[in-house]
């Protein structure tokens, strides 16, 4: 909505940035960056306003995917959110998942998109994770740069909170 009148709803200077140490890792002043989420005075959006770009990689890069469907009824949510958005936004188009998470619900698209590219910066979901010919991985975040051809549907699902300015 382009606003910039906000209302604080929880801050704390120190919150952890990554999920899990390796064993013996040091912990230092690097592991941990303020976290100020606000909601939008506007639209009522929820995003953490001190997100910082720089610390994407860091975050999200080298480590284990943490939304996996460890339950069938995890999965069946994922196809509640497909039926929402309606088969008829994404059968046989062009579709972009932003924040892919497990890639779960870009494989329940996939099923009838004609293509759908994931963007997902963290290396735990790999390419084989994604077995099919018409789902394409990219590791990383996605920019409007990567944006080269009109697309169909964008998909963004849990990712507001992690960019700094909506």
């Amino acid at each position: 909505c382009s606003s910039d009148t906000l209302t604080p709803v929880y801050e704390v200077s120190r919150a952890p940035v990554i999920v899990a140490l390796p064993r013996d890792a040091e912990i230092g002043a690097g592991d941990f960056a303020s976290l100020r989420v606000c909601a939008c005075r506007r639209c009522g959006h929820l995003y953490n306003e001190t997100f910082r770009e720089y610390l994407a990689d860091r975050m999200y890069g080298d480590t284990f995917l943490t939304n996996m469907p460890v339950h069938v009824s995890m999965v069946g949510s994922l196809k509640t959110i497909a039926e929402w958005i309606g088969l008829e936004r994404y059968a046989n188009k062009t579709v972009i998942e932003i924040g892919a998470g497990s890639g779960h619900l870009a494989r329940i698209i996939g099923k009838d998109a004609r293509k759908i590219t994931v963007y997902e910066p963290c290396q735990g979901l790999r390419p084989e994770m994604l077995p099919e010919d018409n789902v394409e991985l990219y590791n990383k975040a996605f920019t409007l740069n990567d944006l080269d051809e009109p697309v169909d549907l964008i998909v963004c699902r849990q990712v507001i909170e992690h960019v700094a300015s909506p």
